[in-house]
């Protein structure tokens, strides 16, 4: 066998490497990196969490006034990141319920909250919201950022900052839930049994809260702490 056929034997050894490794990278590349989209109003953060497809991050750029209910739908896995201005998130618009949850969480859905940018990643009520800002049925992961304001209410309530109700799921690894509450604006229309507790987080029977780190305080329950 002559120099010239080994030459050429080793060249295309050589280019069918090249060629599988570059297919292999871009396969992980791809496969890697979830859709990201960013966000600044009310209507393009709805219609982002309305038309989810697999796992998809959402920068929420500037604090974003909600006008109704953000329902995270079952099977969808969605992370709300923060933007780079001061303050980001979302809170409720002055034609939006107070008695109606910011985020909620269906069934079979994952929603995780993280700071990501230079800013602040804020869940607030704006002492607007009688009802708990996030309720929760499915996976709510808190990796980071703050869940605050919601309101006294003249009817009950459970969970100022996070309700879980049917089999969801809470685990809290770092961030805040701070300045929420339950109680009634009038105690003297109500007795101790019928009111509810829970003034940071309210975890109900069959849900489970798995607290890793973060902090919890200076939340009001009538029945019920944080």
């Amino acid at each position: 066998m002559d120099k010239s056929t080994n030459a050429r034997r080793c060249l295309t050894g050589i280019l069918a490497l090249c060629i599988a490794l570059g297919m292999c990278f871009a396969w992980t590349g791809q496969d890697v990196s979830a859709e990201t989209k960013a966000v600044s109003t009310y209507d393009e953060l709805r219609t982002a969490v309305n038309n989810v497809s697999g796992a998809t991050t959402i920068q929420i750029d500037g604090l974003i006034a909600v006008e109704d209910t953000i329902t995270v739908p079952a099977n969808a896995n969605i992370t709300f990141v923060s933007g780079d201005q001061a303050e980001n998130g979302i809170k409720p618009a002055g034609s939006m319920g107070t008695t109606e949850s910011l985020i909620k969480i269906a069934k079979g859905a994952i929603f995780t909250m993280e700071i990501t940018g230079d800013g602040d990643l804020v869940i607030d009520g704006d002492s607007k919201t009688s009802a708990p800002l996030i309720e929760s049925a499915g996976d709510f992961i808190m990796n980071s950022g703050k869940i605050t304001g919601s309101a006294e209410a003249e009817t009950a309530s459970y969970g100022g900052g996070v309700y879980l109700t049917g089999s969801g799921q809470f685990v809290m690894n770092r961030g805040e839930i701070s300045g929420n509450k339950t109680y009634y604006m009038d105690d003297s229309k109500h007795s101790d049994a019928d009111s509810f507790g829970g003034g940071g987080v309210y975890v109900s029977s069959g849900t489970t809260f798995t607290m890793n780190g973060g902090i919890i305080k200076e939340n009001v329950g009538h029945a019920g702490g944080g």
